[in-house]
């Protein structure tokens, strides 16, 4: 009588999460995947140095003038320009071989946030919002860009 007693909660339990298991919807959504594609246009190799909110360093890569830099990939419900390594890029400096910077801030206020923004970025597609697509993200550092630069501090 014992075993039959035990036997039946087992199956009550079984049932019930069954049961649980069938009511919830799990709705499997697949994220976008985005690779951040940089590209040097200028007659200068490049450093791309990004930094945090607390301006810490925390990614670097360099460019030679001519190629192009696969800097990270990311997954994500959108695109997330700066999301490297669990850390969001707050600032971005792009330093030429001569001693010339650029300086990117996420700030919406400010006119020299280019790289910042998505539609400045050379074949930023509203496909980037759908779920599911897997996508090449390019950004191009050109003379324009070189031109803008100042000395750096």
């Amino acid at each position: 009588m014992k075993q039959k007693k035990i036997w039946m909660t087992y199956l009550t339990i079984g049932i019930s999460l069954m049961i649980l298991g069938s009511c919830i919807k799990a709705d499997v959504e697949y994220l976008l995947s985005l690779n951040h594609n940089y590209v040097n246009q200028t007659n200068q190799d490049l450093t791309m140095e990004i930094y945090n909110q607390h301006d810490e360093l925390f990614k670097s890569f360099t460019i030679e003038k001519g190629d192009t830099i696969n800097s990270h990939s990311t997954r994500g419900r959108g695109p997330q320009l700066f999301h490297i390594e669990y850390q969001d890029g707050d600032s971005v400096i792009v330093k030429f071989a001569d001693d010339k910077c650029l300086t990117y801030t996420d700030n919406l206020d400010n006119p020299n946030n280019k790289i910042f923004n998505i539609d400045d970025y050379d074949n930023f597609d509203t496909r980037l919002i759908e779920p599911g697509v897997r996508y090449n993200l390019y950004y191009t550092f050109t003379e324009e860009d070189y031109n803008l630069a100042v000395d750096c501090e």
